[in-house]
């Protein structure tokens, strides 16, 4: 190995989630897995830190049209971070990446208070989606990084609901009925649901 601190570049780094074995987790639930790193550069790179990071955002188009043109923007409102430091330079006196594999395991609960993702249901509408973001920032005053996202879908974790049908029927006084009918009494967002008026 050189002596020399080479630079962080896609050319000579890969990053990737392994031990992640699903997509779909439920809220109160543990992610576990780890970020595997592997170089093969011919000089050595100081780290500062590396970290994995839980990211929820809204995702949202937006649509103007001004005569003649037109114009399409897509916004991304990250509304929720849980971070873990998996090794930090304030930790020990530094890190130095040699050529090879490296591996940092990486454990996270998944808060109860996490809203459920929710897919877009066309082309217009928003969607809320999590991601797991690794990254390693290199140290020193140019700050290199090269991040890694991993997309995951999160439900609800719910207790055992009985599903039943919810019916009622009223009268005003010119004798008009309305009788409403609901399939299911649970609903889940991004889901349709049937109700039935007579």
């Amino acid at each position: 190995m050189g002596s020399d601190n080479s630079t962080l570049t896609e050319t000579n780094f890969s990053l990737r989630f392994s031990g992640l074995i699903k997509h779909f987790y439920r809220t109160n639930e543990i992610v576990s897995g780890m970020i595997e790193c592997y170089y093969n550069g011919a000089s050595e790179v100081k780290l500062k830190y590396v970290s994995v990071e839980l990211v929820d955002e809204l995702v949202y188009p937006t649509h103007e049209s001004l005569n003649p043109q037109k114009s399409s923007s897509i916004y991304h409102i990250p509304f929720f971070f849980k971070k873990q430091i998996l090794w930090s330079a304030d930790d020990q006196n530094e890190l130095i990446l040699t050529s090879g594999t490296h591996i940092w395991p990486f454990s996270l609960h998944l808060d109860d208070s996490l809203p459920p993702t929710l897919k877009q249901g066309n082309h217009q509408g928003p969607c809320i989606r999590y991601y797991f973001c690794a990254q390693l920032r290199q140290s020193g005053w140019h700050m290199m990084y090269i991040e890694k996202q991993h997309f995951i879908v999160i439900q609800r974790s719910m207790t055992s609901v009985h599903e039943t049908h919810l019916e009622d029927q009223d009268e005003n006084r010119k004798g008009v009925r309305l009788h409403a009918f609901l399939h299911k009494n649970i609903a889940v967002a991004g889901e349709y649901f049937s109700l039935q008026l007579d």
